[in-house]
């Protein structure tokens, strides 16, 4: 593996991840070669299902992990951990000795790096990880995350840094989104991170229970609002991602809005069975 310096955003403090206590396990001075050997096989996992991204994960530096650690309150020492790159993001892969130590490691990580960026005054909504038997994997993305847990069997597991903060999308909206990609059908859905979606229309205290995502769509790459429950808030957030969107076609269902080309809206309509209108009337 080559090693390099890149370290994950995950993180408002450089290499949050560590620990130390007088036991032999957290004597070591080193990744351990079993971790490592884990650590490439998830590696490889991710670059089968990611097009050969992630192939060569950079193991971080043992000894800055054991300092940034010590300002959390945990005796957790993974066996490995290494970053690498997907889709433009940079995603953390950590190895521990057991299901349990790798909870407790989500635990301290999670509850470390959120206290710092309240203390310190730092935007951050929270963390995500994708959990697998003894491995954590640490993406910036809901969308990526998704898709990582997806891809390696694991179970997605998103930590909000405060219990007001509402940093993804509800999952029975994200069920919702799924099946009417898979009714139109398009492919390679990707959602869109309602953190993206808050920056544009300033909704960050809005109450939507929705998802969005975008997929592909014969020429073209369509996007998908899925309505799980309506709330006040809903129309307006509609009314306002449609005047985003005024050059495209909506398609509107008691429970979504797709907004598609012209070109692929009346196929779409056709798959769903609701008729195609402009997005927006300027």
């Amino acid at each position: 593996m080559r090693r390099t310096a890149a370290l994950c955003l995950s993180v408002v403090v450089a290499a949050l991840a560590g620990c130390s206590d007088d036991s032999d396990q957290n004597k070591r001075s080193e990744w351990t070669a079993a971790g490592s050997e884990r650590l490439e096989a998830v590696a490889a996992a991710l670059a089968a299902a990611f097009d050969g991204e992630c192939g060569e994960p950079g193991l971080n530096p043992f000894e800055m992990f054991r300092l940034s650690m010590d300002r959390f309150d945990s005796d957790v020492l993974p066996l490995a951990q290494a970053t690498c790159d997907i889709e433009e993001e940079v995603v953390e892969i950590t190895v521990l000795q057991s299901a349990d130590e790798r909870s407790q490691y989500v635990d301290d990580r999670s509850n470390g790096i959120c206290g710092q960026a309240l203390e310190k005054d730092v935007p951050l909504p929270g963390l995500r990880w994708i959990t697998l038997d003894e491995v954590s994997i640490q993406p910036d993305s809901e969308g990526l995350a998704r898709r990582i847990a997806a891809a390696v069997g694991g179970v997605y597991d998103p930590r909000p840094c405060t219990d007001t903060e509402l940093i993804d999308w509800t999952t029975a909206a994200i069920s919702r989104l799924e099946d009417l990609a898979g009714d139109i059908p398009c492919v390679d859905l990707s959602v869109v991170d309602r953190a993206v979606v808050n920056g544009a229309i300033d909704s960050d205290r809005a109450v939507l229970d929705l998802a969005i995502g975008q997929c592909r769509y014969r020429a073209g790459t369509i996007e998908i609002i899925a309505i799980s429950t309506s709330t006040d808030d809903t129309p307006g957030f509609v009314a306002a991602r449609r005047s985003q969107a005024c050059s495209l076609t909506a398609i509107s269902g008691p429970d979504f809005v797709i907004l598609a080309r012209e070109s692929e809206a009346a196929a779409v309509s056709a798959a769903v069975g609701y008729p195609a209108e402009p997005a927006c009337t300027e």
